[in-house]
């Protein structure tokens, strides 16, 4: 399998992270049996988040790797994502290795962040916020 053929992820896969976050929503809409400050902050932190490596990832679903990803956040005036300070450990399960620098995102499952590469590498990264 060459570098980049397996960036996609499965419809059942997709299906299943529609359905969990579709269920974490009417959990934490007004009256829902999750209203409060601290279910809103715990969904905060499972939402998918944009990431950039910080190392290089690589391992497979039984033996995932574990690497150090720097959180991005979308920009509505710019139209771009912008790093943050804030990281985040990353798990490799696809087999194909990502290096430093390789955009993606992470997805809670199972317990952890589990990185799914977007595209190369960038080559002119910008230093992330406090690095």
């Amino acid at each position: 399998m060459a570098k980049g053929d397996l960036y996609a992820m499965t419809p059942e896969l997709l299906t299943q992270l529609d359905q969990m976050y579709r269920q974490l929503q009417a959990l934490l809409q007004p009256g829902g049996e999750a209203d409060t400050t601290t279910a809103k902050r715990r969904a905060s932190v499972f939402r998918p988040k944009a990431v950039i490596l910080n190392e290089s990832l690589s391992g497979s679903l039984l033996d995932p790797g574990k690497a150090d990803a720097t959180v991005c956040k979308w920009n509505a005036t710019t139209e771009k994502y912008e790093q943050t300070a804030k990281t985040l450990d990353v798990f490799g399960h696809s087999g194909i290795p990502s290096a430093v620098d390789t955009p993606g995102f992470a997805f809670f499952i199972d317990g952890h962040f589990c990185f799914f590469a977007d595209c190369e590498a960038i080559d002119d990264r910008d230093a992330p916020p406090g690095a």
